[in-house]
């Protein structure tokens, strides 16, 4: 799948997978805690369903922010980023999400820089969810991984 836009759940009774019809690489500027990167995916098509869920038709979309301070955007190419928790206490919000039926939170981030070209970048993120069917913690959490390319956007400094 080295070049195929891609989500999966790995969830307790099987794999989802998704193709992503869009990425996004976003920066910006915050006040107080400067340069940051968000990432998403969006207008996802289902190409693997699982019983239990099929019917709720679901199209996925998650994002991810990061606050670095500062960014050198020349040594983005091979860079890794971790969030290990959804909740940010310094932002003082969710910073990692996962859109199914509703919003979750997604724990233990890794989000890989594979690479960059031109006004692109392609990058992988791996974390848990909470199952998408089962919100009472029943279930063991869902393994989530996407690998895309995307866009990037820059947000003027006000």
């Amino acid at each position: 799948m080295a070049n195929e836009d891609f989500l999966n759940l790995h969830r307790f009774n099987g794999l989802e997978s998704y193709t992503i019809g869009e990425g996004t690489f976003r920066i910006h500027q915050h006040e107080s805690l400067g340069t940051g990167i968000t990432f998403g995916i969006a207008k996802t098509k289902p190409t693997r369903t699982l019983d239990d869920t099929a019917a709720l038709n679901a199209k996925p979309e998650a994002t991810a922010t990061i606050y670095l301070g500062t960014l050198d955007e020349s040594k983005l190419a091979g860079s890794e980023f971790l969030i290990p928790n959804a909740y940010d206490e310094a932002v003082g919000d969710h910073v990692a999400c996962l859109y199914y039926v509703s919003h979750e939170d997604i724990d233990n981030n890794k989000i890989q820089i594979l690479g960059i070209e031109k006004s692109r970048v392609r990058f992988r993120w791996t974390g848990t969810t909470e199952d998408p069917n089962y919100y009472d913690g029943s279930k063991p959490a869902a393994k989530f991984e996407a690998e895309c390319w995307a866009d990037i956007t820059r947000e003027p400094i006000h």
